[in-house]
C-alpha cells in the first residue's frame, strides 16, 4: 500500500503506548498516526510490513460485510 507503519519508527506512538499500555485505540486514532506522513512509495511498486495495513484490511472487511470487526472475529 505504501502507507507507513504506525508502530515501527513512530516514537510519539511508542511513548504514548508505554505511558498507557492498556489504552484501547480507536481506528481513527491509529490512522491519525500516519495521516500527515507521506507514502513510502506508490502503491503496488514495492512492499514493506506495516501494522497500518491490518487496520485498513479491517475497514475493508467491515465495509464489504456490513459488520464490525469484533463480530467478524467472534464468528471466525
Amino acid at each position: 500500500s505504501g502507507y507507513p507503519d504506525y508502530v515501527i519508527g513512530n516514537d510519539a506512538f511508542g511513548n504514548e503506548l508505554y505511558a498507557n499500555p492498556f489504552r484501547q485505540w480507536t481506528t481513527q486514532e491509529i490512522l491519525a498516526q500516519i495521516s500527515s506522513r507521506p507514502l513510502l512509495y506508490e502503491p503496488g511498486t514495492n512492499w514493506n510490513y506495516a501494522h497500518t495495513n491490518y487496520v485498513l484490511l479491517g475497514l475493508a472487511l467491515e465495509k464489504a460485510t456490513g459488520r464490525d470487526m469484533p463480530s467478524l472475529l467472534q464468528t471466525k
